[in-house]
């Protein structure tokens, strides 16, 4: 039943739909998008991503004219609502690529409009809230979100609001930052990333998907997705966990060993959990899911009849 709600797409009967023509983008541009191991490749914009703009360039466009005639028809000379994305998918599945990618190729795409980007890791719960709760090991489950602030901050988007202040998050520190906010001003399309972003379970009367007009899911073979997270965690004893201010800095001296068995503990204890209970679920909530083979390589695409 659930397949039968959408139209599934090979990459090579996908990459043949109309595309949006952009300026060039380079492989350089790309590499400051990429995310920590994850991979991007101008074929990868060209086949699979383009159609996705000009898709979302049409679904942008009819909201548009629908808020416009209403306008129209209640006289009414308010600023509409901006068009909301939603992205959700596992840890280590390469969400936040895909968000910063969209942001950039919709900007070149519609050049009049404001799009901005928010990832709801800022809306966890602070650290001291969660180890109050004995929640650390339950951070990005459901429970571990400010679920009220969560739909407060879409409801502000959806009525209109010209100025909203967002928390942030420090993957570095691994907490809320508590004196820095990201402030929208006035946006015309706002992509939202999260693992919790279509779930439904945040104690609220509304669901998160109840505020967007389009949602992708990002989606990969459980195995693929541990590898990657497993990979991700080795580069970053490489990289960030170096820092003595990084919340993982104790991790740089354990051996390669100890560290591959910390990743794997992590992995099954927490992250897999997670997917298999909270985030997998909410997959069909999705109007697209894009699915992901080796390399991150986008090889299936399911679009919501």
């Amino acid at each position: 039943m659930k397949e039968a709600l959408y139209r599934t797409f090979t990459r090579s009967e996908w990459k043949t739909l109309e595309k949006i023509t952009l300026p060039d983008l380079s492989l350089s541009e790309l590499t400051r998008i990429e995310s920590l191991n994850d991979r991007l490749s101008l074929a990868d914009v060209e086949e699979v991503y383009l159609p996705l703009i000009k898709l979302l360039a049409i679904h942008i466009k009819e909201f548009q004219t629908k808020n416009t005639e209403l306008n129209q028809f209640l006289k009414k000379t308010d600023k509409p609502a901006p068009f909301i994305i939603g992205i959700a998918g596992s840890v280590a599945v390469g969400k936040s690529t895909i968000a910063r990618l969209l942001q950039v190729l919709l900007s070149y795409a519609l050049p009049a409009l404001n799009v901005e980007l928010v990832t709801t890791d800022g809306f966890l719960f602070p650290n001291k809230v969660l180890r109050k709760a004995d929640m650390m090991d339950r951070k990005g489950f459901p429970e571990s979100y400010d679920g009220r602030r969560i739909i407060r901050f879409l409801s502000e988007l959806k009525s209109g609001q010209t100025e909203i202040q967002v928390p942030l998050y420090s993957h570095l520190t691994y907490d809320v930052l508590s004196d820095e906010k990201q402030t929208l001003i006035e946006p015309d399309v706002v992509i939202v990333e999260g693992v919790n972003v279509l779930q439904g379970n945040l104690k609220q009367p509304f669901f998160t998907t109840d505020f967007f007009d389009f949602s992708i899911y990002m989606d990969a073979d459980k195995g693929l997705i541990q590898k990657w997270y497993v990979e991700r965690f080795m580069l970053l004893r490489e990289t960030a966990f170096l820092k003595p201010e990084s919340y993982f800095h104790t991790y740089v001296d354990k051996t390669d060993e100890q560290a591959l068995a910390i990743a794997d503990d992590v992995w099954h204890r927490i992250n897999e959990i997670n997917l298999e209970k909270h985030i997998e679920p909410t997959r069909n909530r999705a109007k697209l899911i894009l699915k992901k083979g080796e390399n991150h390589k986008i090889d299936e695409i399911k679009l919501r009849k």
